[in-house]
């Protein structure tokens, strides 16, 4: 899968919660996302390898122009999730994805890019379930 997202500001808060004028940044992100489905046993499964790339221009703060990327890549994810709870029939379903990110993107300290250098883990449990015809309630993150 292939995601993008592109972004524009022109607001800066200071650390008051004052705007400050001048200010601006250019966001072209992409996301790619491979995702492999199997089984364990009678619970559905799948493996993911998340890829961000993309970059960050016309960074200012102030009217002071910032250096950052045009283009680098950010930290690559793998994510697992398994559905204890996979039943289509009545459109019930309960899942846990545990995130883990290493600090593969690029990371500099004079620049703006989209690595963190930081290595993170992250469990999302989440459940969805019909409603009604046509209407469905997911709860991420329980």
């Amino acid at each position: 899968m292939l995601y993008y997202l592109h972004g524009s500001s022109d607001t800066f808060l200071d650390s008051n919660g004052d705007k400050v004028p001048g200010s601006g940044l250019d966001t072209n992100i992409g996301i790619a996302r491979y995702v492999y489905f199997f089984d364990v046993g009678d619970a559905r499964a799948d493996i993911n390898v998340v890829q961000p790339f993309g970059g960050l221009s016309n960074r200012s703060i102030g009217g002071q122009r910032l250096a950052s990327d045009d283009f680098s890549l950010g930290d690559t994810s793998i994510v697992a999730t398994s559905w204890p709870i996979n039943d289509p029939e009545r459109n019930r379903y309960f899942a846990v994805a545990t995130w883990l990110t290493r600090p593969t993107g690029h990371d500099d300290a004079n620049v703006s890019g989209l690595g963190t250098n930081r290595w993170s883990v992250s469990v999302q449990p989440a459940y969805y379930f019909n409603l009604a015809p046509r209407w469905y309630l997911w709860i991420p993150e329980i």
